[in-house]
């Protein structure tokens, strides 16, 4: 395994950009081999399936080395594996089946009347000879260079639209790693619910019976053990609470942009998806609540602030960074010391997309001066000490992830906020509550809403100030800052001592 890794790791090094990029973006069940160049399939069993089968993972060569035809192949023969595992865990534990997942996959038969089934349990009658005899060239022992039956043209059905819709994002840069992993998990459910179906063949029907289906699954349904491993009938069954309008309404709507996408695109004349949100009983300032004087004297009245009992800089910065900034958790928690600096006198803090650093929007890039407050308790000291150091960032501790710089600092204002009483609170509070603080007392100071949005990094709206209004000047933007006052929850916070 090791030396595939570094065959592998040798191969990337000596490939273009665009080759290394293709590697690096196969599915996690397609696989290349770094000697021969074959590309293979392989998939890992479920547990709720394994001891039927009697292995855990089922391999087997693709005989291919291209890689558009290998990523065809191993789609379809995925979309069947799990077919074969949903199948199998409908089935009593007594009942004798097929040994191994390939026997399994070649008990697959087709009826004279278009019905496919294995062992007696029908599957998508639309999935034809062509895909079978596929499936059997696939599950026979052969050599690798035996040439496979060319793959059956899926161009109209769901997964495959699904996945030339994700690359093409992928490929654009009009999504982050998060975003696209958000993203597949949607259309992924939107596969378990409806199949792997003819785009085409798409009505209305199957599109209000997809929201009515969301309506009622429940929230976390790929993280919960207790949903994990079921079907969503067997999930409908249980009658669980479902998801909150706002998941069921982002869940609809990345559908719409799917079958946008695809209209435009020429796989659906029209999409049956479009317009299906519901109407959201919250506004938009409800769903998430501001922290009120007390929930702020909880959270800085902490010992971690009377007596620098802090494990991090983060755990001391970050939350005073949120209440006088109104910064994203993650713009706070990727910036560069060089992004905190002074000019004419005024110190600033650079909000931008520089290097490895992503943002929301365009309009969320800003500059934001520094509140007296944030200078008393010795920021500017703390970054200086830094430099001094030549680190970069300004805090070294957190390690980029797949989310950004900002996920091990949710988790501990997770776990800050559980400590000090404020958890599990209707309407949800966490750090962007901060976000929601400053805004309200940048309201209720009368500040005009073209200059809040200037600060909390939001587009305006309007032909005036939106397409012709210029930046603020950051004399004009210090002098609204340092109007805020909450001094009265900072009685016991001490300096930070570098």
């Amino acid at each position: 395994f090791f030396l595939d890794l570094l065959a592998m790791n040798r191969r990337l090094v000596q490939t273009t950009g665009t080759e290394a990029n293709d590697m690096l973006r196969l599915p996690s069940y397609l696989q290349r081999h770094p000697g021969s160049g074959i590309y293979y399939f392989r998939i890992a069993i479920p547990k709720s399936v394994a001891s039927q089968l009697k292995q855990r993972e089922w391999k087997r060569s693709l005989r291919t080395r291209d890689p558009q035809v290998a990523k065809r192949t191993a789609r379809l023969l995925s979309l069947q594996a799990e077919f074969v595992f949903a199948q199998l865990e409908r089935m009593p534990m007594s009942k004798k089946v097929q040994p191994t997942l390939g026997l399994a996959i070649k008990a697959l038969t087709k009826h004279p009347d278009g019905r496919v089934e294995v062992r007696g349990l029908e599957m998508d009658p639309d999935k034809a000879e062509a895909e079978l005899e596929l499936l059997r060239a696939l599950t026979q022992d052969a050599p690798a260079n035996t040439p496979l039956p060319a793959p059956v043209s899926a161009s109209e059905t769901l997964s495959t639209v699904i996945e030339a819709y994700c690359e093409e994002k992928v490929h654009d840069g009009s999504w982050t790693a998060k975003t696209e992993a958000e993203n597949r998990a949607i259309y992924t459910l939107l596969l378990r619910i409806l199949g792997d179906v003819p785009v085409k063949h798409l009505t209305h029907t199957q599109a209000r019976d997809y929201k009515a289906t969301l309506m009622k699954l429940p929230a976390g349904l790929n993280k919960s053990p207790l949903f994990r491993s079921k079907t969503i009938e067997q999930i409908l069954a249980m009658k669980p609470k479902g998801m909150a309008i706002t998941t069921v309404n982002k869940n609809l709507t990345r559908t719409s942009s799917l079958f946008d996408w695809a209209t435009r695109h020429g796989y659906v004349d029209r999409s049956c998806f479009a317009g299906l949100t519901l109407k959201n009983p919250k506004r938009a300032d409800e769903e998430r609540a501001a922290f009120t004087r007390e929930d702020l004297a909880k959270i800085f009245n902490h010992k971690q602030y009377q007596s620098h009992r802090y494990r991090h800089p983060h755990y001391y910065w970050l939350p005073l960074l949120g209440l006088y900034t109104g910064a994203r958790l993650e713009e706070l928690c990727q910036l560069h010391l060089e992004d905190i600096h002074e000019e004419a006198g005024i110190w600033l803090i650079s909000i931008n997309d520089q290097g490895e650093k992503k943002l929301k929007t365009h309009a969320s890039k800003r500059i934001i001066p520094l509140h007296p407050k944030l200078i008393e308790l010795g920021l500017p000291d703390y970054v200086a000490a830094l430099l001094d150091k030549r680190e970069t960032r300004i805090f070294p501790e957190l390690k980029r992830g797949r989310d950004g710089y900002s996920t091990a600092a949710s988790k501990w204002f997770s776990r800050y906020r559980q400590s000090i009483g404020l958890f599990n609170q209707s309407p949800p509070k966490d750090f962007h509550s901060f976000r929601h603080t400053l805004v309200t007392e940048l309201k209720h100071l009368g500040i005009p809403e073209a200059e809040v949005a200037a600060i909390i990094g939001h587009s305006v709206t309007g032909i005036t100030f939106g397409r012709y209004g210029k930046d603020y000047q950051t004399q004009r933007l210090s002098e609204i800052i340092q109007q805020l006052n909450f001094e009265e929850v900072f009685s016991t916070v001490q300096p930070y001592k570098t």
